[in-house]
């Protein structure tokens, strides 16, 4: 089985997570590794992060917005006849932080043998050496990682001009998979092109708070959520 992986804080969930989930899915048919469901993972009790919603309410935004993703779905292909989206509580608030590495580890006794993604920013270049036992995470899954279309990484790093890789990632891609293989010489990278929604869960909270319209940040079933329970209001 193949599984893909998105986990966050969730803070609220919003369009730039929504999109993520679907390029992903999209995507990785499309390189002929099709996954038989994507699991929305809200964290615990995140170690780098202070007060945050209570699991039970992210949880049910998260909830809210598998729903949302599932009801897209339409007759494709290149995906398995059952594929879903899946809201999962691996990372179940239990008063100590939660790590990555233990979560892809759960899956693995939950699903022996499937193959897991974990579906990840470009930001993971420059933190993952700081994240909690980074090369089990390595280890475990392959990293599915969001590339901006405009990244000039490249051009910072070079002065030449350079052809494409084969896997259609361009050389500033080879260079930071490279910078990540030095945390495992065995991890595998599938970089993805692919413009997301410059969207943050802080944003929405302090637009919220200031009484602004959130309409273009989160879907119409977050929204109300958000509203109905009072959420994020000064």
């Amino acid at each position: 089985m193949r599984i893909g992986i998105l986990g966050g804080t969730f803070d609220p969930i919003h369009i730039g997570h929504m999109e993520m989930a679907r390029a992903a899915v999209r995507e990785l048919a499309r390189m002929g590794e099709p996954i038989d469901k994507l699991l929305i993972i809200p964290a615990g009790h995140p170690y780098f992060k202070g007060d945050i919603t209570p699991y039970e309410m992210r949880c049910e935004m998260v909830k809210i917005a598998v729903e949302e993703l599932n009801a897209e779905i339409s007759r494709n292909e290149s995906l398995p006849e059952d594929f879903r989206y899946e809201l999962s509580y691996l990372e179940k608030d239990e008063g100590k932080p939660t790590y990555t590495f233990e979560t892809l580890q759960k899956i693995h006794i939950e699903e022996p043998g499937s193959k897991l993604y974990f579906i990840c920013g470009e930001d993971v270049y420059d933190s993952l050496h700081m994240w909690r036992s980074p090369e089990i995470v390595l280890d475990e899954a392959a990293l599915v990682v969001f590339e901006r279309k405009d990244d000039d990484y490249e051009r910072a790093k070079q002065s030449v001009q350079k052809p494409q890789m084969n896997d259609g990632s361009d050389i500033g891609s080879e260079l930071r998979i490279k910078k990540l293989q030095q945390i495992n010489s065995h991890a595998r990278i599938i970089p993805i092109k692919h413009d997301i929604p410059a969207v943050s869960s802080t944003q929405i909270r302090k637009a919220v708070s200031g009484g602004e319209a959130i309409d273009s940040l989160v879907s119409q079933g977050i929204a109300k959520y958000l509203q109905e329970n009072s959420l994020y209001r000064s």
